[in-house]
C-alpha cells in the first residue's frame, strides 16, 4: 500500500497525506487530485506547491532588530554622537525594551506590531 499526497488541482495546495483515498472522480468533484509519494514528510520537509513534491525546509534566518534600528539614518545620526560607554548603555536599554521581539525572521518587516 502506497502513500498519496492529496492536493488542489488549481493551486497545488496540499490538502492531506493518506494511504487510503477516495476514487479519482470523488476527488475531482472537490477540485482535488492525488500524487504518489514515498511516504509522509519528515520534520525537515515542506510541501512545495509549484513542484507538487516535498522539499527541504529552508533554514530560518533571524535578523537583529537592534541592527535594524542602528542602521536607520535618523537614529544613526544620534548613535554616532555617543561615546562607547553610552552606546553600551543604550544597547542594553534597547535590548531590554525589545525583549523577546529582538530577533525577527528575515521575511518579517522590522517594525513592531
Amino acid at each position: 500500500m502506497g502513500w498519496w499526497a492529496i492536493h488542489e488541482i488549481a493551486t497545488g495546495r496540499l490538502e492531506s497525506i493518506a494511504q487510503v483515498i477516495a476514487d479519482d472522480a470523488t476527488l475531482a468533484a472537490r477540485g482535488l487530485t492525488k500524487k504518489s509519494i514515498p511516504g509522509p514528510a519528515g520534520n525537515n520537509e515542506i510541501w512545495d506547491e509549484p513542484t507538487l513534491a516535498f522539499v527541504q525546509r529552508p533554514a530560518k534566518v533571524f535578523i537583529d532588530r537592534l541592527n535594524d534600528l542602528i542602521a536607520k539614518p535618523n537614529f544613526m545620526d544620534v548613535w554616532n554622537t555617543l561615546t562607547p560607554p553610552q552606546k553600551t548603555k543604550a544597547k542594553n536599554a534597547i535590548i531590554w525594551l525589545l525583549g523577546k521581539r529582538r530577533y525577527r525572521l528575515s521575511e518579517v518587516p522590522p517594525e513592531l506590531e
